[in-house]
């Protein structure tokens, strides 16, 4: 793809993001999404980005723990443009098991 090309799908990707309110913190749960690349290549991105896999959801969306402020950057870094704050997704929600076996939120 051509440099032009990928900063402009860049920009439009950001501006989306940002306009919808799914901007990912630095510490809450993300969803990784990839487009073409396969559950073993998120799984394998979050890792090299010093995140910690929580679950993956089909073959191209993980959801992570960031391992630091500049996770997402890292993840942008190899590629993977759309990362998403996690908790704006019903499937992507990281939920905690209460002691009675029931779902907090």
């Amino acid at each position: 793809m051509p440099f032009a090309a990928a900063l402009t799908l860049t920009c439009v990707l950001a501006t989306a993001t940002a306009a919808l309110g799914l901007t990912p913190s630095e510490d809450d749960p993300v969803a990784v999404i990839g487009l073409s690349s396969g559950q073993a290549d998120l799984v394998r991105a979050v890792a090299q980005a010093g995140g910690s896999l929580v679950r993956t959801v089909g073959d191209n969306v993980a959801v992570a723990l960031p391992g630091g402020p500049d996770f997402v950057s890292r993840l942008h870094g190899q590629g993977y443009w759309l990362v998403v704050d996690a908790g704006a997704f019903p499937g992507c929600s990281v939920v905690a098991p209460s002691s009675r076996g029931q779902d907090v939120r």
